[in-house]
C-alpha cells in the first residue's frame, strides 16, 4: 500500500504553506496536454531518428520532454480482479490510466508511426524499448487481444529487461493503455530501433524521456477565519481514497498524532475544522490511496428482484451485501431522484411506492461542500393509490404516474430534502391511462403529460394514451394539446424538450420561446413493420434520444431521435441480439447497452459510435414476460458500470473505461433492477 504525505505548519501566527512530494510540481515553463489525441511519435528521416509527441487536435509537435503528458485524477481506478490482470499489482489496488478507449476527460494518446516510410526498414517495422522509469511508481504499457486477454508491451514491475519491447509498423497508429501505480511526476526514457532495409544495418535512437504529471497531489491550505480561533485546513479530494490529519511539534522530530478519523475523498473540497493546542504545531495528511481490501467507491445500490418483496442494498464503500434489507408489499421496478440521493421503489402488484434515503449526499456551506454518508433508511412519506407504473427524472424533478386514477405525483427534489418525512409531493390528475409524466427545466413549471384514450381501462387490452398534453403545475391548466395518434409508450425528456413513443413515430414537443410546439418524427423505413418505439431515454446535455421499437412484447432495434433536426435513424449494435436494459451515464457520455445474449456493449453516446463491449458478460435473458420483469439491470456513475445477473444471481462491477469486471457481488433470488446512489455528478455553484 503506497501512502503520500503533505505537510504544512503553524508558527505563532498562521503562515499558509503547501509542501508536496518531490517530483509532483509541474515545470511552469512547458506545456501541458489534458485532453484531445496525441501520439508518441516515431519517425527515422534523412538517417536520423525522430521520437517525439504529436498532439494531433493541436497540430503541434513538441520534443519528447518538451511537454507534460497530463494523466488527470479522474484517471485513476483499480486493478481489475480477474487473474490474467495480476501483472498490474494486486486485485484493487490504484492505478492511473490513460485507457485505449477515448474518455472526453482524459488524454488519448497512441503510438504513432503514420510519418514512417515504407521501405525503409525491414519488413517495414521498427521496436521501441522501454529503457528507463523514474518516478513514485511503476510504468505499464498493455491492451488487450480480440478475446479480451491483456498483452502487455512495458512492465517496470518486474524491472526493465529486453522483454520490454514493443513492435511497431511503419505508417501505422495504435492506442494502448497506458498505466501508473501512484501520483506524482515521471521521467519514461523509450529507445527505438530497426533494421534498415537498405543495408541490413541495425540503427537504434538515444533515449528519448517523455514526461508524464499523474494524477493530483493534495494541495493544503490552513487558513484562520476572522473573528475565530480555529483553524481552516481544506485540500482537493479524490474519490477512492481516505485521508488522515496528523500533528506534531516539531518539524523534524518527534511522533506525529492523529487528529480525528480518516476521511473519506468525495472528488471535491473537503474542508475539516482544527483547533492547535500549541504556539507552534505542524499538520500533515496522509493520503491512502487503497483504503479498503477491495475496489470501491462512495456510493450504495439499491436492488430489487423480480419475484420477492424485497430492497437489497450494497455498500460499495465496503463491499458488504445486505440480502433483502427493506421488505416490500411487492417487486418492484426503481427510479432514482435527480442527485441519486433517494431511490423510489414503486411496487406494483400492491399499488403504493415509497421512498428510501440512500445516507449518501453533499450540503453547501456557503465556502466548502461537506458530504456525508448515514444510514439508509425508508421514509415515512405515504404515496398510495392505483397501479403506479412509471417513474421519469428531469432537473429538478422525480415524477411518478398512477394509472387507474391519472394521478401525477411530483417530486421536487430541493424540497424534498429540505423538509424530509414531512415533505409531500404536488399532484395532476390528468385522467386514467397507462400514461407518464415528463418535467421540463427551461420554461417554468411545466410538464408533458400522456393524454387518456377515451376507452381507457376497456377493453382489453388496455387502450394506451392518443396524444400529450402540456400541464402548467403553478395553474393545475393545460396549455397546449397534442393529439389524434394511437398507443403511447414510452418517454423521456432532455430538459428543453419532451419525447413520447407513438404507433405514428416519436412525438416531441418544445417551448419555442412564445408558446408550445409539437412534431411527430414518423418512423424511418428501416423499422420493420409492425415495429414502433416503445420505451426512451434522453439527458440534458443531449439533443437526441435512444429509443428501443417493440412489436407487442417483442423487442427490436435501437434507434435515435434528434430532437433538432427532428429525424429518427437506426443505431446498429453490434451481434444479433436484442437490448433489454440500457442507461446513459450521468454526464451524458456513453450509452451501456446489456442484450438478451448477455453481451455488453458501450456507445459513445454523442458520436454514436460502438467504444466498447463484452460478450458473455451474464447469463442470456431467456425471460421476457411482463415487460422485461426478468430482466437485467444496469446502473452507471463514478467510474464504474454495475449490470445486474438474475440467472447468476449475482451484481457485476465494471471499470468504466475498460469494461474489465472489479467486482462481483453474490445475492440470491433473481436480482433485477438496480440504481445507483452517491454523488455522481459534482456539485457546483452558479
Amino acid at each position: 500500500m503506497k501512502r503520500n504525505l503533505i505537510a504544512l505548519s503553524t508558527l505563532g501566527t498562521l503562515v499558509a504553506a503547501t509542501l508536496a512530494l518531490p517530483g509532483a510540481v509541474r515545470a511552469a515553463d512547458l506545456p501541458v496536454l489534458t485532453t484531445g489525441h496525441a501520439d508518441v511519435g516515431v519517425n527515422y528521416e534523412d538517417g536520423a531518428w525522430d521520437l517525439h509527441v504529436h498532439a494531433e487536435d493541436l497540430g503541434m509537435e513538441y520534443e519528447p520532454d518538451g511537454v507534460w503528458l497530463k494523466v488527470a485524477a479522474s484517471a485513476r481506478t483499480s486493478v481489475p480482479s480477474a487473474p490474467a490482470f495480476s501483472f498490474l499489482g494486486e486485485p484493487g489496488a490504484p492505478i492511473w490510466m490513460l485507457p485505449a478507449i477515448q474518455r472526453p476527460d482524459l488524454l488519448f494518446l497512441g503510438l504513432g508511426t503514420e510519418e514512417l516510410a515504407a521501405g525503409v526498414f525491414s519488413n517495414n517495422t521498427v521496436r521501441l524499448a522501454l529503457k528507463s522509469v523514474n518516478g513514485p511508481g511503476d510504468f505499464i504499457v498493455y491492451q488487450l487481444d480480440a478475446f479480451g486477454s491483456p498483452v502487455v508491451s512495458f512492465n517496470s514491475r518486474d524491472g526493465i529487461s529486453s522483454n520490454d519491447l514493443r513492435t511497431l509498423t511503419a505508417g501505422s497508429h495504435v492506442h494502448v493503455n497506458w498505466v501508473f501505480t501512484a501520483p506524482g511526476r515521471y521521467r519514461i526514457g523509450l529507445q527505438a530501433s530497426g533494421v534498415l532495409a537498405a543495408t541490413g544495418e541495425t540503427t537504434t535512437s538515444e533515449v528519448a524521456e517523455y514526461l508524464f504529471d499523474v494524477g493530483e497531489l493534495p494541495r493544503l491550505i490552513l487558513s484562520r477565519e476572522e473573528g475565530h480561533d480555529h483553524l481552516h485546513l481544506s485540500w482537493l479530494s479524490e474519490t477512492n481514497a481516505r485521508y488522515q490529519i496528523q500533528y506534531r511539534m516539531d518539524a523534524v522530530t518527534g511522533g506525529w498524532t492523529n487528529l480525528g478519523s480518516p476521511i473519506a475523498g468525495t472528488g471535491d473540497v473537503i474542508g475539516e475544522h482544527i483547533e492547535p493546542e500549541h504556539a507552534a504545531q505542524f499538520f500533515r495528511v496522509l493520503v491512502d490511496y487503497n483504503p479498503g481490501s477491495a475496489p470501491g467507491v462512495i456510493a450504495r445500490l439499491f436492488v430489487a428482484d423480480a419475484t420477492n418483496a424485497a430492497l437489497s442494498l450494497i455498500d460499495l464503500e465496503t463491499g458488504v451485501i445486505s440480502p433483502g434489507l427493506f421488505p416490500l408489499s411487492s417487486r418492484a421496478i426503481l427510479g432514482s431522484s435527480p442527485s441519486s440521493r433517494y431511490c423510489l421503489a414503486i411496487e406494483l402488484d400492491a399499488d403504493k411506492a415509497e421512498l428510501f434515503d440512500s445516507g449518501i449526499y453533499v450540503e453547501d456551506h456557503g465556502d466548502h461542500w461537506h458530504y456525508y454518508k448515514e444510514n439508509p433508511r425508508r421514509m415515512n412519506i405515504p404515496l398510495l393509490g392505483d397501479n403506479p407504473v412509471h417513474a421519469v427524472t428531469v432537473g429538478d424533478w422525480l415524477t411518478l404516474h398512477w394509472d387507474l386514477s391519472g394521478r401525477v405525483d411530483l417530486f421536487h427534489e430541493p424540497q424534498l430534502r429540505l423538509l424530509g418525512d414531512a415533505y409531500r409531493p404536488a399532484t395532476i390528475v390528468a385522467g386514467a391511462q397507462h400514461g407518464s409524466a415528463v418535467p421540463f427545466t427551461n420554461a417554468g413549471r411545466f410538464f408533458a403529460i400522456s393524454k387518456p384514450n377515451p376507452l381507457y381501462p376497456d377493453p382489453v387490452p388496455n387502450p394506451l394514451p392518443v396524444g400529450v398534453d402540456i400541464w402548467d403545475l403553478d395553474t393545475s391548466n393545460r396549455v397546449h394539446t397534442a393529439t389524434g395518434y394511437s398507443n403511447m409508450h414510452g418517454e423521456a425528456g432532455n430538459g428543453w424538450s419532451a419525447a413520447f413513443g407513438f404507433a405514428e413515430g416519436v412525438l416531441v414537443l418544445w417551448h419555442n420561446g412564445t408558446g408550445w410546439t409539437n412534431f411527430m418524427v414518423p418512423n424511418p423505413p428501416s423499422m420493420p413493420a409492425g415495429y414502433r418505439i416503445g420505451d426512451l431515454r434522453g439527458h440534458e446535455s443531449l439533443n437526441h434520444y435512444f429509443g428501443l421499437a417493440f412489436k407487442r412484447e417483442d423487442a427490436g432495434d435501437m434507434f435515435v431521435i434528434n430532437a433538432t433536426n427532428l429525424t429518427m435513424e437506426l443505431l446498429p449494435l453490434p451481434g444479433s441480439s436484442f437490448a433489454v436494459a440500457y442507461e446513459l451515464s450521468p454526464d451524458g457520455d456513453t450509452f451501456n447497452v446489456v442484450l438478451a445474449n448477455g453481451d455488453f456493449v458501450q456507445v459513445n453516446a454523442r458520436t454514436l459510435q460502438v467504444i466498447g463491449s463484452r460478450t458473455g458478460l451474464i447469463a442470456p435473458s431467456t425471460n421476457h414476460s411482463n415487460h422485461g420483469q426478468f430482466h437485467p439491470g444496469v446502473a452507471v456513475g463514478l467510474g464504474r458500470i454495475y449490470v445486474t445477473d438474475p440467472v447468476g444471481q449475482q451484481v457485476l462491477e465494471l471499470d468504466a473505461s475498460t469494461l474489465q469486471t472489479l467486482r462481483t457481488f453474490p445475492l440470491p433470488g433473481t436480482p433485477t433492477k438496480i440504481t445507483l446512489h452517491g454523488v455522481l455528478v459534482p456539485p457546483t455553484r452558479p
